[in-house]
């Protein structure tokens, strides 16, 4: 989780409620679920066949919350 974190430039408590971090009461995080599932689902369906290095969350984010739509955007920093 740490290294998600990382690479979205984002702290713990964007996706958790660090009183209870099992709650589901943040959007983030259930977006989060369903972006590792997709990650999980190219490195198996592709990556792996192909013998190349898994994708992770940097592989788009770069370090934001929302990877840039063109090559020509800046990162969008998680605005605390």
């Amino acid at each position: 989780m740490k290294g998600m974190a990382k690479d979205l430039g984002v702290k713990c408590s964007y996706c958790h409620n660090m009183k209870n971090k099992s709650l589901d009461e943040i959007q983030h995080k259930f977006i989060a679920r369903d972006m590792m599932s997709m990650v999980k689902q190219i490195n198996e369906d592709f990556m792996t066949p192909m013998k190349v290095d898994a994708i992770t969350c940097w592989t788009c984010h770069r370090g934001s919350t929302a990877p840039p739509h063109s090559i020509d955007d800046k990162p969008k920093p998680h605005e605390h």
